[in-house]
Parts: structure tokens; C-alpha cells; sequence
């Protein structure tokens, strides 16, 4: 087998199954910070049997993806060719699943009992 590579990320978007060449896949979009701050996007394809590693996972979900790189060639009909890079994932693991806040935590203001006047 192919060297694996890993890549952490969080979830960006799930995108629908489809059915391509023999073979069902979805893209996943994962976002991660670069070291100057700014936002990293990365296109992933997970084919077949791994779609269901996604089954339960929605944007915001932090994750650790395997992936493998595969690359092709694509001649088009005037003689000119194209490369293509696809990012296949292979493995999943979950680093953290993003539970939304049910209120406004800066809408909260807590006193201590001591400011309780008449308590």
C-alpha cells in the first residue's frame, strides 16, 4: 500500500454522495489555520466504503484524516494535457465533535454572593 499521509482539520462541508466511474464518493472540505494565522482550505474525496466514516460527522467536528495522493494525466482532444491531484481519504479519526452553546455565554453575568444586598 501507498504511503498514508495525515492532515487535522475541522470540518468546512460535507458534500452529497454521488456516483462517478463505478464508484460512489463525497468531498470533504476541512479548514485548518496556517502559521501565519490565515485560513488553510483543503479538498478531500473519500470513495466507497469510507464514505460511511462521515456518516455522522457535521461542519465544525474537528478531525485527523489518513489520505493517500493520487495524481493523473488527462490529454485533452488538441494534443494538451492536464494534471489532476485528488486527496483520498483512507482513515478517520475524531479529535473533537462541536457541540453548539444553547445560550450566549457573554449574555451571562455572574456576581459573586457577597454583592447579594439583601440575601
Amino acid at each position: 500500500m501507498k504511503d498514508k499521509l495525515k492532515y487535522k482539520g475541522e470540518i468546512l462541508e460535507i458534500g452529497e454522495t454521488k456516483f462517478k466511474s463505478k464508484s460512489n464518493f463525497k468531498q470533504v472540505i476541512l479548514k485548518s489555520k496556517r502559521e501565519d494565522g490565515s485560513d488553510n482550505i483543503v479538498k478531500f474525496e473519500v470513495m466507497n466504503e469510507n464514505i460511511e466514516l462521515f456518516d455522522n460527522l457535521k461542519p465544525k467536528d474537528k478531525v485527523e484524516i489518513d489520505f493517500l495522493i493520487n495524481g493523473k494525466e488527462w490529454k485533452k482532444d488538441n494534443g494538451s494535457k492536464l494534471y489532476y491531484i485528488d486527496l483520498h481519504v483512507v482513515g478517520l479519526k475524531i479529535i473533537k465533535l462541536y457541540t453548539p452553546l444553547l445560550f450566549d455565554e457573554d449574555s451571562i453575568k455572574l456576581s459573586s454572593p457577597d454583592a447579594f444586598e439583601n440575601f
